[in-house]
């Protein structure tokens, strides 16, 4: 192909491109030539006629002589020839040959892209997840969190704490003018041995109200419900829930399942019930594998937690409730926050300064509202960094 061209006389890096945009444009025509039916040799035959006819020398003088033509106004056939989608061809064609030449432009190219569209997949996802899609829960607009406020540690979690057993039973029996009922929960980790190699998961312990609170129906088996009583029953109730994917992924969705006994950190519990595909509790930043009773609080909290679970002063349990037919948050909160000055007097120790907060639950909780909006601008952070580099 040197040869053919050498009349042309063409600068040394100008003869190498054009070398290489022809040899690859002839191995596309030897390629389609087989395609369309021709032996190997046929197609080589063929190629070998254009390279050696004539007028090659002259069409390359003249293609090199004249700029790109440029796309049709009207949107016709390009000049190029090949229909309406000729020269888009043509383009897809250059390009990819620009970016075999350039395997670093390309790599870069490709990261940069792949990093922006999965970090905005990402933020939309999780932004969807906590503040878009309701909870698959009965009527959760009618849900609300309750958070503890402390006027001396007002920077502690952005001001928002959870909240101690004690008070959590006191404000369920109390705010009865307002809410229908509340539940408490707290996430552990856990060691699942059973239906398969040892794994660490993280399950929820909770009251006993908890699945009714929320009007979640098991899809096989049953959920528990166990009265306030009842939770300080300990040890009487070794039963766990599990979560669809959990059931799936381990188990093999066996229906079977229930009924049996699984073992989570060294003890055994019978498995009551899973809950529907979907259901993630009502925290949306957390997928809980599987629910206890908080009656089985001693077999598997541990360290402070199972030392200080009925301290009052102690912060360990998220509550969740719902307000009555027709009461407002703000109405909520004025009722709670009556009952919050009572425990004040009441347990001036325990409480000194402490107030409570009505949030919906159905939005991101106050106290990680911060961490995940940092956790999204340092992400876009890195992302415009890389890019910057890259380009």
């Amino acid at each position: 192909m040197r040869e053919r061209i050498a009349p042309l006389r063409l600068p040394h890096h100008q003869e190498a491109d054009v070398v290489e945009e022809l040899g690859q444009e002839l191995e596309e025509r030897h390629a389609r030539a087989m395609r369309e039916g021709q032996s190997a040799e046929e197609a080589a035959a063929a190629v070998s006629r254009e390279l050696a006819a004539a007028s090659f020398s002259a069409e390359i003088r003249a293609a090199l002589a004249t700029p790109p033509p440029a796309a049709a106004a009207d949107g016709g056939l390009s000049p190029s020839g090949g229909g309406p989608l000729g020269g888009f061809r043509d383009d897809l064609r250059y390009a990819a040959r620009l970016l075999v030449k350039s395997p670093v432009f390309t790599l870069a190219a490709v990261v940069s892209l792949g990093l922006g569209v999965g970090a905005n997949t990402t933020i939309f996802s999780l932004v969807s997840e906590v503040l878009l899609n309701p909870l698959p829960v009965h009527e959760p607009s009618h849900l609300v969190s309750l958070f503890t406020t402390d006027a001396k540690n007002r920077d502690r979690f952005q001001g928002f704490m959870v909240m101690s057993y004690p008070n959590f039973r006191d404000y369920r029996e109390q705010g009865e003018r307002v809410l229908s009922g509340a539940a408490a929960y707290q996430i552990v980790p856990l060691s699942l041995t059973s239906g398969g190699e040892p794994e660490q998961v993280f399950g929820e312990i909770v009251t006993g109200n908890y699945f009714d609170l929320l009007g979640v129906h098991a899809a096989v088996g049953q959920t528990f419900s166990f009265t306030a009583a009842e939770d300080q029953q300990l040890g009487a109730h070794p039963v766990v829930v599990l979560s669809h994917g959990l059931w799936q992924r381990r188990f093999g969705a066996s229906p079977t399942l229930v009924g049996r006994t699984i073992e989570i950190d060294r003890r055994r519990f019978t498995v009551l019930g899973v809950t529907p595909a979907g259901f993630r509790g009502v925290n949306a930043l957390a997928a809980p594998a599987l629910w206890l009773p908080v009656s089985t609080r001693k077999e598997i909290l541990t360290g402070f937690t199972a030392d200080n679970f009925d301290n009052r002063r102690a912060l360990l349990l998220n509550v969740v409730a719902r307000l009555k037919p027709s009461v407002s948050i703000a109405q909520a909160d004025a009722a709670l926050g009556s009952v919050a000055a009572g425990l004040e007097k009441a347990y001036p120790q325990d409480n000194d300064s402490r107030r409570v907060a009505v949030t919906p639950v159905t939005g991101l909780n106050p106290e990680f509202r911060h961490d995940v909006s940092l956790a999204g601008a340092v992400l876009m952070g890195v992302i415009a960094l890389w890019l910057a580099a890259a380009g």
